[in-house]
């Protein structure tokens, strides 16, 4: 407000990490870099045996590498390159194995050894070859079921379709060796005749510039399937005799409230190389001898439970022991510092005294967890359920004259959502909304003009993505609407004081206030009925718009802008009276839209806006004789190559100007006696066009 204010009365084994996809829908995956020591390669397939110990892949029994497409090197032959390339890694081959049962291999191979600093790579891949699965959200990608990713050399995979995996508990092995990117994961591809049948897509590019990359086109993998070849066993931690489920806020508060519950407290804890947090918090670095140890305070039969906090940077696993008995292990299975609440299975026979030991496990891992208690009842998936379900009024957009009506609701997990409704008066009317953009929480649809005015029954039905584990609820609510606006109140006459504080030594005339101004629910009905008033009692000219809407549909924030005159060091006050009829106040600033031209007239100021070029200060000047022209020097400005229009100049000196090119869209978006809006959207061009 331009110096006023307005008071109102009134360590590590394996670098690691989890890609997320749908909620509670996640996978791990391990990265790492290939030693540049010797390395051993015991089958002479190519891949070192440490490589292939974290591949899942075999030892002793050489992969079956099929090329499945040679894009050739940069000057070589490669044809799907950039023509923008400099830097971006080359790709050149791309090779696929089937490993034994469900698990494959990808080999991407580049020109040079690949240095992640800087770049990405996407492997897109439509494991069941339907469009109709996986992303929606861009043509070039739909049916894309998983990403494997790296960027700047970090894994940032991406499940999209959980469907295609094995199981999310199972980690993604992704690895860069020397000029090659590895993948590998337990999947369930389609297969006709014995043989694969999906599609690749792969990228690789500059973080910036982006243009700077490698593609290939798509490409059908068809490789033969072994039924009798057996993938090696796993050689990373599973979790054992134990369950899991997300750390919901609602599920835990349900556990510490009840009285039967046993916390084990940090402060009570025989802690062993693990540093303590706030809140609870344990972090282990990986070290092996890391523990946290309690003397049970209680006898009993008990669930045995903790929060494990998984991140994208350690692949946690943890032993739980009681009397130095190894009762099972937990294993992350999320990241992004989402939390899980594991619990064992059964219950486990717990005597006042017992030692309880969370400690590393045999292949530690930096972890984080917390919360460690001895449960009375077994976790329960909560109720999914719909809440809060309610029909709101939005005023309107600046430059537009009809309310807005959203639908809004909350579900207490993630869902998608559709959305039945019908009419219950007059001509029938039915129809139903997705809600799409992936699951949420918060929800909202805005309805359409042609339902505004009408009573409405909706109905809506709310569906969980598939669950890691757990099985996915639906849950439904219907309820009654009106979308009118009909508001409900006691509308008395009612004065308001405003006060404006002048903190300088300076006389003001016509400065420009805008100010919120929040009003009780039941107060006003419309910003119609609004009128302002100085110390005199002289009505002033001030324009009133509504920002929101009570449920009952009085106005909830009113915006004012109007002209202030104050004196130095000095408060002035004025009076906004509610529930009045609006009385005329003259005012010189007048908008008037023409075939070609808008013209803003503030008084003798005019600005006059082409809709043939972008230049919005091309013509500007003051009409002396008050004749409605500006003629000869009354223009200030005047419209020349770049006169009054935006102009940019690129590294090579062309020069591209808003003048060359007509709006795209002029827009008034509000008229009134103290302020006008026009907004104009348009686009840089040369003088070509």
């Amino acid at each position: 407000m331009s110096g006023h204010s307005l008071a109102f009365c009134a360590r590590s084994f394996i670098r690691c990490a989890i890609a997320l996809s749908a909620p509670m829908v996640l996978t791990f995956v391990l990265t790492a870099f290939a030693s540049s020591a010797q390395s051993v390669d015991s089958d002479a397939d190519g891949i070192s045996d440490e490589l292939e110990m974290r591949l899942g892949t075999h030892l002793k029994v050489p992969e079956q590498f099929i090329l499945i497409y040679d894009d050739k090197a940069k000057g070589a032959g490669d044809k799907s390159i950039s023509s923008a390339h400099k830097l971006a890694p080359d790709v050149t081959k791309i090779y696929v194995a089937h490993v034994g049962d469900r698990r494959f291999v990808f080999k991407i191979e580049f020109a040079t050894d690949y240095d992640g600093r800087g770049n990405v790579f996407h492997l897109y891949v439509d494991f069941d070859d339907d469009k109709e699965t996986g992303r929606q959200d861009k043509e070039f990608a739909r049916g894309v079921d998983i990403m494997y990713s790296f960027v700047d050399g970090k894994q940032t995979s991406r499940v999209i379709n959980p469907d295609v995996r094995v199981s999310s508990e199972i980690p993604i092995r992704q690895f860069i060796a020397k000029n090659a990117i590895y993948v590998c994961d337990d999947v369930r591809p389609k297969i006709v005749n014995g043989r694969t049948h999906f599609r690749i897509y792969i990228l690789s590019h500059r973080r910036q510039p982006t243009a700077d990359s490698d593609v290939t086109p798509w490409i059908y993998v068809t490789i033969p399937v072994n039924p009798k070849r057996r993938a090696p066993k796993p050689s990373y931690p599973r979790r054992r005799n134990f369950e899991c489920l997300p750390a919901w806020y609602e599920l835990l508060y349900t556990l510490w409230q009840d009285e039967r519950t046993v916390r084990l407290l940090q402060r009570d804890a025989e802690v062993i190389g693990l540093t303590k947090h706030t809140n609870d918090e344990f972090e282990g670095r990986g070290d092996a001898n890391e523990s946290a140890i309690w003397t049970s305070p209680a006898s009993g039969d008990y669930y045995i439970a903790l929060i494990l906090r998984s991140s994208n940077s350690a692949w946690e696993a943890l032993d739980v022991r009681v009397n130095g008995k190894t009762i099972g292990t937990v294993a992350g299975a999320l990241n992004r510092n989402v939390r899980l609440l594991f619990f064992t299975k059964r219950k486990v026979r717990i005597r006042k005294g017992d030692r309880i030991e969370i400690t590393q496990s045999s292949q530690p891992t930096p972890v984080r967890f917390s919360d460690v208690a001895l449960l009375a009842t077994k976790p329960k998936v909560p109720k999914l359920r719909i809440e809060n379900a309610t029909a709101c009024v939005l005023p309107p957009i600046p430059g537009e004259a009809h309310e807005r009506w959203f639908l809004t609701w909350v579900t207490n997990r993630p869902t998608r959502c559709t959305v039945r409704y019908e009419s219950l008066r007059g001509n029938q009317v039915r129809g139903k909304f997705e809600t799409g953009d992936g699951a949420r929480q918060l929800h909202f649809i805005e309805l359409p003009r042609e339902l505004h005015g009408l009573r409405l029954r909706v109905r809506i039905v709310a569906s969980e993505p598939k669950a890691m584990a757990y099985k996915a609820q639906t849950a439904r609510h219907e309820f009654v609407i009106e979308t009118k606006r009909v508001p409900k109140g006691n509308f008395k006459r009612t004065e308001i004081q405003l006060t404006v504080r002048e903190p300088t030594k300076w006389q003001r005339d016509g400065w420009w206030v805008t100010a919120g101004i929040p009003l009780p629910d039941g107060l006003l009905p419309s910003e119609d009925r609004c009128a302002l008033f100085n110390s005199q009692g002289d009505a002033i000219p001030a324009q009133f718009r509504a920002l929101s809407y009570w449920r009952s549909g009085c106005v909830k924030w009113l915006l004012c802008d109007f002209l202030a005159n104050t004196q130095p060091n000095t408060d002035t006050h004025y009076a906004l009276l509610c529930n009045v009829n609006a009385p005329k106040v003259q005012t010189s600033l007048t908008v008037h839209e023409a075939n070609d031209v808008v013209i803003i007239r503030t008084g003798r100021l005019v600005c006059m806006l082409s809709k043939s070029r972008f230049a919005p200060f091309a013509h500007i000047g003051i009409d002396r004789n008050s004749d409605g022209k500006l003629d000869g020097d009354e223009r200030i400005t005047m419209g020349s190559e770049h006169d009054g229009a935006f102009f940019i100049t690129d590294a090579d000196g062309n020069v591209y100007s808003t003048a060359h090119a007509k709006p795209d869209e002029i827009v008034i978006e509000e008229s009134g006696p103290v302020r006008a809006t026009v907004c104009i959207r348009g686009a840089f061009a040369d003088a070509r066009g």
